[in-house]
């Protein structure tokens, strides 16, 4: 996590609006008064550049919006020969915080709402989301390696989603997004794909070039919250990546900066994505529907044991009780406390669980 404080985060938001943030609007596209010219003249019913390019909302409307984000950790992929390899866990507990915290924020000194709802990033729930049209953005967290992303396949292995099946899934959708955030490494053909679908703004990394943890998390720490304090999309991207450039806990932070890409490259950003149209409440208050209840974390030093959480799910299809052996601290609760974990943050994916609940066992002498 970047040590920097929220003082120091502050001043480089107000630095980069070059405003006073208690004159700031609600909504809109010009945050500053000393906009230059082509800020000055930008009005999007002219301006547009595609049929989705979004109205801000009236100034007298409560700003209310919503953000879908989909997560993907498989456990193991197979190659070939049908040989498991473990696959590298991703730190999706901090980026629910960080979102989290960044929706608050805006919240607190804004008073706009974005509601935040976490999905396992695997074709069934892609469908459904597509099916429903709730949201128009959409953030996606995966690996991703050279013209795929990695997202589950609902056991806790990988599918591997090529970037054209990728354009065609996204297509028969209906082309109702407005804006994407696809948060992986080599994702730039993945970003491209969504483009070819009808999304008109897209953000991604660089096709050749892995992604730092920290610096996606960090770019989307000031990505978010810019946007939804009611920045437009060009002014939040380039403070997202001020705030990577800027974080001391992230080395070559100049290099990581360059690989956040903002897609069409030509295109005209200089428009809002959150509040751009009326939203029905779900809820009053800002929270992810992500709920870790009573389980307990796995400990800190908990590396390489995905495929021994693999094999338990695998067992638990077809058996109602699997018992985990092994010496004394050979890590067996951990183990238990990890399958839990997972199979808790995705309660619409493992319909064999309705619900995941933690007893200690204790152990008379």
């Amino acid at each position: 996590m970047c040590v920097a404080t929220n003082i120091v985060r502050h001043r480089l938001f107000e630095a980069l609006l070059d405003i006073n943030p208690r004159a700031m609007r609600q909504t809109g596209d010009s945050e500053r008064s000393g906009s230059d010219s082509s800020d000055a003249n930008f009005d999007p019913t002219e301006d547009e550049i595609s049929s989705h390019t979004p109205q801000t909302l009236p100034q007298n409307s409560r700003a209310y919006d919503k953000l879908t984000v989909f997560q993907a950790a498989p456990l193991v992929w197979k190659d070939e020969d049908d040989n498991l390899h473990a696959v590298e866990t991703l730190d999706f507990d901090r980026e629910r915080e960080i979102l989290t915290e960044s929706m608050k924020e805006a919240r607190r000194t804004k008073g706009n709402e974005v509601e935040l709802k976490f999905e396992t990033a695997n074709t069934e729930r892609l469908g459904a989301f597509l099916a429903a049209s709730e949201t128009q953005v959409l953030h996606f967290t995966c690996h991703g390696i050279p013209n795929h992303l990695a997202i589950e396949d609902g056991t806790g292995g990988a599918q591997f989603l090529s970037a054209d099946d990728l354009r065609d899934f996204m297509s028969a959708g209906g082309g109702k997004l407005l804006f994407v955030f696809v948060s992986a490494c080599y994702s730039r053909t993945a970003g491209e794909a969504f483009l070819e679908a009808g999304v008109p703004h897209v953000v991604c990394c660089k096709h050749d070039e892995p992604l730092m943890d920290l610096a996606a998390q960090e770019f989307s720490r000031n990505f978010y919250l810019a946007l939804a304090c009611g920045m437009n999309l060009r002014r939040s991207f380039e403070l997202g990546k001020k705030g990577v450039n800027v974080c001391p806990q992230i080395p070559n932070a100049k290099e990581e900066t360059g690989k956040f890409l903002l897609l069409p490259e030509d295109g005209n950003h200089d428009v809002p994505i959150f509040f751009t149209k009326p939203q029905s409440r779900s809820y009053d208050g800002v929270k992810p529907s992500y709920s870790p209840r009573i389980i307990p974390q796995p400990p800190e030093v908990f590396v390489g044991r995905e495929m021994e959480i693999y094999e338990v799910l695998q067992n638990l299809q077809h058996s109602r009780l699997v018992r985990l052996k092994g010496c004394p601290g050979s890590g067996k609760a951990g183990v238990a406390a990890a399958v839990a974990r997972y199979v808790s943050g995705r309660e619409g994916t493992y319909s064999l669980f309705d619900q995941v609940i933690w007893l200690p066992l204790i152990c008379k002498q």
